[in-house]
């Protein structure tokens, strides 16, 4: 029996569309490594993150002289979300270690097929986030992603113009505007001489798109078992 090929051609463009969107999303906790000469210099955000906190994390990093707490939040329902109350934002804050070493880059993995507007603010969220700290530290200097989508967004300070981020302070809120409604675990690259890891909360693919891959693959594994049956007769 011939499979028609113009239902193979439908299914592996299914499978191919959709795995670059989601497969992407699972692509692990890559140390990314930021590229100065494309990096966008970060804004304030125009407005501070309003909304419902969804869920919110506090983890250790530590490696060597570089070690500290990196704090993450989700929050929903945000009327100053660029791409509408329906997508999530994502915020970030260090709190490097009293005597450890100044930290220069953070990044942040598993934004892949996200669209991001990434920014900070230094104003006092403690009223949305809960375990918010004070900041105290400098403001960044550049970041590696705005509003393309790619796998890593981060943040970088600099001796040369900012300043690092000292050893005993907290960072700026980093916040990240996504289109994204759902979240899990992701992974935060800690910098400067040694590179810290710590997870993080950060969006994931929609289910609608997973389950779409899943079907994908079980028709191309349909197609393929009949046209072996086809061939073997």
């Amino acid at each position: 029996m011939k499979t028609h090929p113009t239902i193979l051609a439908i299914v592996r463009n299914l499978i191919l569309g959709v795995a670059s969107f989601s497969l992407a999303g699972f692509a692990g906790a890559a140390t990314q490594t930021l590229n100065i000469n494309s990096d966008l210099t970060p804004q304030v955000v125009s407005n501070d993150p309003s909304g419902t906190l969804l869920d919110s994390t506090s983890n250790t990093f530590s490696n060597n002289s570089t070690y500290g707490t990196i704090y993450s939040w989700v929050v929903g329902n945000d009327s100053n979300n660029p791409y509408g109350s329906g997508g999530l934002d994502f915020i970030y804050q260090i709190a490097n270690g009293s005597g450890a070493h100044s930290l220069e880059r953070v990044v942040l993995s598993s934004f892949a097929g996200a669209s991001t507007s990434v920014g900070y603010s230094t104003s006092s969220l403690s009223s949305l986030l809960t375990g918010a700290q004070t900041v105290n530290g400098n403001i960044p200097y550049h970041t590696d992603r705005d509003v393309a989508p790619g796998e890593g967004v981060g943040w970088g300070w600099s001796v040369d113009a900012n300043g690092v981020l000292a050893g005993g302070t907290n960072s700026p809120f980093m916040v990240v505007y996504t289109d994204y409604g759902h979240y899990g675990s992701g992974h935060a690259s800690l910098i400067d001489t040694y590179d810290a890891g710590a997870s993080v909360l950060a969006p994931i693919p929609e289910p609608e798109s997973i389950a779409m891959l899943i079907t994908g693959l079980g028709l191309m594994g349909f197609i393929a078992r009949r046209r072996k049956r086809a061939l073997g007769a």
